[in-house]
């Protein structure tokens, strides 16, 4: 019986360390993509205002530099998106609004809203809270 209840006990431990790793590894695909896409807009966004710039010293392109602006500002701000908070509209929210959003959210989504909150707010409330469920 001792054989048995050992075997069970490494069974259960190896279950929940492939558990662990597989959140792990989720978190840092989340990681690496978010980097990715930030970057990704970051540098189409300075080649399209460059190219504006171009434009506006060519004949019949300076037409087209507003909107390649427009465009370049729209992926910066996209880009500037993906490494906010994961949370709609997070800015109108009050403290109990976002505490009741994080419910649910994982590690690094806490870790972002964390971030993005002690950059912006600070809101002591909110740290405790993130904190809180990252345990």
């Amino acid at each position: 019986m001792p054989v048995v209840e050992t075997l069970t006990s490494k069974v259960n431990l190896s279950r929940e360390r492939l558990e662990e790793i597989s959140q792990r590894s989720q978190i840092t695909g989340e990681r690496v993509r978010d980097f990715s896409l930030s970057r990704a807009y970051g540098l189409g966004a300075v080649a399209l205002s460059g190219i504006a710039d171009v434009g506006e010293r060519v004949p019949l392109m300076g037409e087209r530099a507003g909107g390649l602006r427009e465009r370049a500002a729209s992926w910066q701000k996209a880009g500037q998106a993906v490494v906010g908070p994961p949370i709609a509209d997070y800015d109108d929210l009050n403290v109990k609004q976002v505490s009741e959003a994080l419910e649910g959210l994982n590690e690094y989504e806490l870790e972002k809203v964390r971030r993005y909150e002690v950059a912006n707010k600070d809101r002591v409330t909110v740290l405790r809270a993130i904190d809180s469920l990252l345990g």
